[in-house]
């Protein structure tokens, strides 16, 4: 046995010792007699599986705390502009190994970086060597200037770390700069996530219909916000599997709207189980 984790409580409250062998757990409960290469005392702890987080800024870590009370023209302004506009690959580095510690001592073990740092190809290399360093799982979500060349180097990785593409999408960005991009993600087994409202425009032209119609609504889309998601629209996203990611408090601070997940929705899954909306 690899390791076991001894004595801690799990979330659902009952105490239990957890063996891992070869990278897998392989038993959880009580084991007064196991024996392992590795022994954590989890006396007092709770033991929990790794935290995902779905939607997150790493390089943006060195900046926590200057900019909570940021409209989002301010953010667009101030941080996308010259605070990134000043980013070494050095710092890119720097900023990704402070974000990744952030996360693992938090108890995020996976996160997907909607990586903006990543402005040349020495940015992208900073970014992945600090993820080798760290040791955290990610998915480095390329956004900006050469994406197509990164593409192919993204396309590659495997392991703890692989890649994706952060796009405009057709609500910030042109249409068919869009499609193309979420057409090379899919082409690549890679993930395309964009920033999305939702709910502009008329039928059929509002943005999700028109990903719908178009065939490029999949599960290798992921969508962030969704503020203004009507019930047809969630079920079209639950009908083709695509991702979405909510960050309720991001979205209250800087007037996105109300979250997407408010009240009590049932299942998006077809017309006898459309949600309700307060």
């Amino acid at each position: 046995m690899d390791l076991l984790i001894k004595g801690g409580r799990l979330v659902s409250g009952e105490p239990a010792d957890v063996l891992v062998d070869g990278g897998a757990i392989v038993a959880v409960g009580s084991h007064p007699g196991a024996v392992a290469d590795e022994v954590v005392d989890a006396a007092g702890l709770v033991v929990a599986p790794g935290l995902v987080d779905g939607h997150r800024h790493v390089w943006q870590a060195p900046l926590r705390g200057i900019g909570a009370d940021m409209t989002l023209p301010d953010y667009f302004v101030a941080v996308l502009g010259r605070a990134l506009d000043a980013y070494t690959p050095a710092d890119a580095h720097l900023a990704t190994l402070l974000g990744a510690a952030e996360a693992l001592d938090a108890g995020i073990t996976t996160v997907f970086d909607w990586c903006n740092a990543a402005k040349t190809p020495e940015h992208l290399d900073a970014v992945l060597d600090a993820y080798a360093t760290a040791g955290i799982r990610a998915v480095v979500a390329h956004a900006g200037p050469g994406q197509e060349a990164a593409a192919e180097v993204l396309a590659g990785l495997r392991g703890r770390v692989r890649g994706g593409l952060a796009i405009l999408g057709p609500q910030y960005g042109g249409w068919d700069d869009s499609a193309r991009q979420i057409r090379l993600a899919r082409d690549l087994g890679m993930v395309a996530s964009m920033h999305l409202a939702g709910g502009f425009g008329a039928e059929p032209d509002a943005p999700l219909t028109r990903l719908h119609e178009a065939g490029l609504l999949g599960g290798h889309l992921q969508l962030v916000h969704l503020n203004a998601m009507t019930p047809h629209e969630a079920r079209l996203l639950a009908e083709s599997g695509a991702g979405v990611t909510a960050t309720p408090v991001v979205e209250g601070t800087m007037g996105h709207g109300a979250s997407p997940t408010r009240g009590s929705p049932r299942r998006a899954g077809g017309a006898d189980s459309a949600p309700t909306w307060p």
